[in-house]
């Protein structure tokens, strides 16, 4: 059983990493190098990042069927979750805290995959 929900975890970390990690370098693309708005590059590249984040782990952490409806509409509910998180550090306590633009979303690289550990596992995919 521990054997089972190590590989799971590291399977999980690794497409943690790399949604957060096309996050992060696609937001800070779409702000430094296109001018967009912080705000607005952060939900552009959490779009991003939420599609890697899915196929990655339908695909690879889990082996399930990306297709699968109920999937899709509990992933959709952590997507919506997750851009609120992300708006919150971005348009609210970067200024507040007067943060610089990729410390705020250092915090957001940080704290989505933790969220979409527990969520994604308890409640989007559901294994035993």
């Amino acid at each position: 059983m521990l054997k089972y929900e190590l590989r799971f975890f590291n399977r999980a970390a690794l497409i943690a990493v790399l949604s957060a990690a096309t996050y992060f370098i696609a937001s800070l693309i779409l702000n430094s190098v296109f001018g967009v708005d912080g705000s607005l590059a952060a939900q552009c590249a959490i779009i991003l990042s939420a599609a890697v984040s899915y196929l990655g782990h339908s695909w690879f952490t889990f082996s399930v069927d990306a297709a699968n409806s109920q999937r899709i509409i509990r992933f959709v509910l952590s997507f919506a979750l997750t851009s609120l998180i992300s708006w919150t550090v971005t348009a609210m306590l970067i200024p507040y805290w007067a943060l610089k633009y990729w410390q705020g979303l250092f915090i957001v690289a940080v704290i989505v995959p933790a969220f979409n550990y527990v969520f994604l596992r308890l409640a989007v995919f559901r294994l035993p």
